[in-house]
């Protein structure tokens, strides 16, 4: 869970149980789900399906951007297309 800005974005497993398969989701092999919410009133924004489920304390929002790792192994990077990060612009990546 991140707040950044009035947007709280929360990521996990999604919250459904099969009844053939109960642990599927909590096990991750029903992917994850990503909600971006107003902070003020809860409000859904966005939701979002992953193809894996976020790693537990993988996710942060820095420099316009917010990034979630998987427990697949990978690094998302999501930003809004309408704004810049200060790095961007000038095509540095931070070492």
């Amino acid at each position: 869970m991140v707040l950044a800005g009035e947007t709280l974005f929360i990521a996990g497993p999604p919250d459904v149980v099969e009844p053939q398969n109960p642990m599927a989701a909590i096990e991750g092999r029903r992917g994850g789900r990503l909600w971006a919410l107003a902070a003020a009133d809860g409000r859904t924004l966005a939701e979002y399906s992953l193809q894996a489920p976020p790693q537990f304390d993988g996710l942060i929002a820095a420099r316009g951007g917010l990034y979630l790792v998987t427990t697949d192994g990978r690094v998302l990077c999501m930003a809004d297309s309408r704004s810049s990060s200060p790095d961007s612009s000038s095509g540095d990546v931070p070492r």
